[in-house]
């Protein structure tokens, strides 16, 4: 019973903190505003007119709220750990510090605040334009970067793994990364027409490469007494592949793979800025056509959030195959 009573103390002390943390800065900021414009006049207006003083004080507070309050507490105090903390109070700054920044520059050509994003999002969304450029984009991702994946990561252990075909191979792979892709899209146009094949060519292009790069460096960079020790306990050359290469390569491959998730992101919109008639990179094209930034940005922020969806999917299995692998500064 004394047990339950400190814990719902601890998790009452988390919550006030973490409400002090997020809202504090922004009553602080209020106040201040307020302030300004009853001492200060016409520029005090100004001030308020704009939130200039709520859009400083805010984000800052937060920040140096989390850092000197929210890490300082004990574990077991804490409503949420730290690291998610941190990473709600990072995107809730850029996003306040976004539109208010939009509504000062004034201009929204040139930078469009989040709420008329949000707008038009929901315009989209209503009209099944936003699911249908998604679904077709997606498709045309899933192919392309599963098959740059499964090709770039078995092609690189192959170039690590045998130095004949690495001599044969590894010129027309150097070759190939440093063509420039976006110049030679139209001709997969031509090539596959144009329909989805020629977007999936492109976008496995685009990925591919880094993706087999990052796995065969990761393999030639083992360290050579780990080959050493396990050759001495008789290991046999796939026991070695297996046992040794595969886990010392693992954070390369992934981050080959994080890598190339976000090229595979950057070929979908070039797939699709020739010949398209759905997608995001087709949204984002014909928004800016009609100079419609809102929904410009829509398709922009929908690649965003799936790339970072991904990315943190990535993180997850590579911490599920390797937890050793975990990296962490103290002192």
């Amino acid at each position: 019973m004394a047990g339950q009573v400190v814990a719902r103390k601890n998790v009452g002390q988390g919550v006030g903190v973490l409400a002090f943390v997020l809202l504090g800065g922004l009553l602080v900021g209020i106040v201040l505003q307020i302030g300004a414009g009853l001492l200060l006049g016409s520029a005090g207006a100004a001030l308020q007119q704009y939130n200039w003083i709520v859009s400083i004080v805010w984000p800052l507070w937060a920040i140096v709220a989390v850092e000197t309050i929210y890490a300082r507490m004990p574990p077991y105090q804490r409503v949420l750990s730290l690291t998610v903390v941190r990473a709600i109070v990072g995107f809730l700054a850029v996003t306040w510090l976004w539109e208010q920044g939009a509504r000062l520059l004034n201009n929204k050509l040139i930078l469009v605040p989040l709420s008329d994003i949000w707008g038009a999002c929901i315009k989209l969304a209503r009209s099944g334009e936003l699911w249908k450029h998604t679904s077709v984009s997606l498709q045309e991702f899933a192919l392309g970067y599963l098959a740059a994946a499964v090709v770039g990561i078995l092609l690189g252990l192959l170039l690590a793994t045998s130095p004949r075909l690495r001599d044969y191979l590894a010129p027309w792979v150097s070759f190939l990364y440093a063509v420039p892709l976006v110049a030679i899209a139209p001709l997969f146009i031509v090539a596959f027409g144009i329909g989805i094949m020629s977007k999936v060519v492109v976008i496995f292009l685009v990925a591919v490469f880094i993706i087999l790069v990052n796995t065969e460096v990761g393999v030639t960079s083992t360290d050579q007494h780990l080959i050493e020790a396990a050759r001495s306990f008789g290991a046999t050359r796939l026991q070695i592949f297996r046992k040794v290469l595969l886990p010392a390569a693992l954070p390369f491959i992934v981050a080959g793979l994080r890598l190339g998730m976000a090229r595979a992101l950057v070929g979908v919109v070039v797939a699709e800025l020739f010949g398209a008639k759905a997608g995001l990179g087709f949204l984002i094209l014909a928004s800016a056509q009609v100079f419609d930034t809102a929904s410009l940005f829509v398709g922009v922020l929908v690649l965003a959030i799936g790339g970072y969806l991904g990315v943190e999917l990535l993180k997850w299995i590579e911490f599920k195959l390797a937890p050793y692998r975990r990296f962490e500064l103290k002192g």
